[in-house]
């Protein structure tokens, strides 16, 4: 058995200003709000704090692997950290991924492969993601960037 992983072709980080999102309110937090407090880089395209998410699209090849990952800006007793990646398809588009939702996995990343499918359209898809304090008070949190799907070589 291989203990090998493999890397992946695109990695979409995503930073987040725990202290700050943690002080909006909750839980009817607005979109505004958590735009405010995450950032977004796919190593080309970068995303601002107080940018829409909804506006972040990450150009991806079908057949990609992809790995999602977060992480605090802040050091502070605020912690983030993934839930999930999910796509909730159009009718008649079929799903993005290779399963869906596509769970935390091994050091908190999220490993998914985008369909090698023709005519993959572009949409918004949620990165879900939840703050906790060590007393056990958690928050739960959306994100809605883009994939630009392209056909490959």
């Amino acid at each position: 058995m291989s203990t090998k992983t493999t890397q992946p072709d695109v990695t979409i980080s995503v930073a987040v200003d725990t202290d700050a999102l943690w002080t909006k309110p909750y839980p009817n937090t607005s979109e505004a709000d958590i735009d405010d407090c995450t950032f977004i880089y796919d190593g080309v395209t970068t995303s601002r704090y107080h940018e829409p998410s909804k506006n972040m699209e990450t150009v991806v090849t079908r057949g990609n692997k992809v790995r999602w990952t977060i992480a605090s800006q802040n050091v502070s007793k605020v912690y983030v950290s993934l839930l999930s990646v999910t796509h909730n398809p159009t009718p008649n588009n079929p799903y993005y991924f290779d399963h869906n939702p596509l769970n935390v996995g091994k050091f908190g990343a999220v490993d998914g492969t985008i369909m090698n499918i023709e005519k993959l359209p572009d949409e918004a898809y949620s990165i879900n993601f939840k703050l906790f304090k060590e007393s056990g008070e958690v928050r739960n949190y959306t994100i809605d960037p883009k994939l630009k799907i392209r056909s490959g070589n």
